[in-house]
């Protein structure tokens, strides 16, 4: 799939489906598998899930103009990361519903950070391991999967 680099006249949401696929080209190539993009676990979303060895990485992407006076990272906040804890939690529960053993598995929440130009030109990119951390056992208790429960 070639991505069409957004427009002046993008909508939000275009903007950051472009960002959200670059992030995902750039961790394919440092070796993650995708296994989701933009999964809705209702009403929260999860911008990619990607697999590293036997974890599961729940990650959030941010992109940022280069003239904002924030970096990206800090738009995520504590409110953005009990969303993404939430729907990182449905996940857990369908793929368990599936039959996936969900106990095998690692979790981990990473976190992107863009930092674009005017021309949508990628001017920083970072990556940031464990940037949320809770529990697995939290996790898998608010999936409805008591510590690691299996079937």
């Amino acid at each position: 799939m070639i991505l069409k680099k957004p427009t002046a006249e993008s909508t939000m949401r275009e903007i950051g489906f472009y960002f959200e696929k670059y992030a995902e080209k750039r961790l394919k190539k440092d070796g993650f598998k995708p296994i989701e993009h933009s999964y809705l676990s209702y009403p929260y979303e999860i911008d990619l899930i990607m697999l590293d060895d036997m974890t599961i990485v729940f990650t959030e992407v941010k992109e940022r103009l280069d003239t904002e006076h924030f970096s990206p990272e800090l738009y995520a906040d504590k409110n953005k990361m009990n969303n993404l804890f939430q729907a990182a939690a449905g996940y857990i529960s369908d793929i368990k519903a599936k039959g996936v053993d969900i106990a095998a598995l690692s979790y981990r929440f990473d976190l992107v950070s863009i930092v674009r130009d005017v021309d949508f030109n990628v001017k920083k990119f970072d990556h940031y391991k464990n940037f949320f951390q809770t529990s697995k056992n939290d996790l898998l208790k608010y999936a409805g999967a008591e510590d690691g429960e299996k079937d």
